[in-house]
C-alpha cells in the first residue's frame, strides 16, 4: 500500500505540471492572438476591414485555436476546415484579401506548434489518469472534465473575439 500512495503522490507532481503547461500553452495562444490583431489593424489597407478571426477554446489540456470568417460581434460566418495534422493548410486562407492571408500563415506557423503541445499534453493527461485508475483511485471526475470547453478571450469591435480589454482573466464561459 505504501508503494500505491508513493504512485499516486508522483501522479499528482504530474498532473500539477500538465496543469502548469496547460497554462502556458493558453497563454501564449491569447498572446499571439492579441498580437495577430494588432498586425490585422496596423498592416490593413486603409478603410478595408480584415474579416478572418481567430477562436481559442480553452480544454482541459491546452487549448483549441480556429480561424473562421467574422460576422460580428464574437460571431463566426464559417470556421475555416483544418483537415488532418496540427497545420492549416494556405488554401484554407486562400478567399481572403492577400495582406490578410498573409498575416494568417505568419501566425499560423506558431499556432500549429501550440496544436502541437496540446495534443501532446493530452496523451500525457489520459496517462496520467490511468496511473490513478490503476493505483485504484476514483478517476471519474478527472474524466469529467475532459469534455469542459470554455471560449477564451472576450468579444471585441470586430467581431472575432480578439481583444482581452473588457476582461482581466481569459475565460469566459462556453458561448
Amino acid at each position: 500500500m505504501q508503494e500505491s500512495t508513493a504512485i499516486i503522490e508522483a501522479a499528482k507532481q504530474v498532473r500539477e505540471a500538465i496543469n502548469q503547461a496547460r497554462q502556458d500553452i493558453i497563454e501564449k495562444a491569447v498572446a499571439l492572438r492579441v498580437e495577430y490583431y494588432g498586425e490585422i489593424y496596423r498592416r490593413k489597407e486603409d478603410g478595408d476591414r480584415g474579416y478572418l478571426g481567430i477562436r481559442l477554446r480553452e480544454r482541459v489540456t491546452g487549448v483549441t485555436i480556429e480561424w473562421g470568417r467574422g460576422q460580428g460581434k464574437g460571431r463566426y460566418a464559417k470556421i475555416l476546415k483544418k483537415g488532418k495534422g496540427s497545420k492549416y493548410p494556405a488554401s484554407a486562407f486562400k478567399s481572403f484579401r492577400p495582406w490578410e492571408r498573409a498575416i494568417a500563415l505568419e501566425y499560423e506557423e506558431q499556432f500549429a506548434v501550440l496544436r502541437q503541445l496540446a495534443d501532446a499534453l493530452l496523451r500525457m493527461h489520459r496517462a496520467n489518469i490511468d496511473v490513478f485508475r490503476l493505483a485504484g483511485m476514483d478517476v471519474s471526475d478527472l474524466e469529467a472534465l475532459e469534455s469542459k470547453d470554455t471560449e477564451v478571450g472576450g468579444d471585441d469591435q470586430d467581431g472575432f473575439g480578439g481583444g482581452l480589454a473588457n476582461s482581466g482573466s481569459h475565460e469566459t464561459t462556453e458561448v
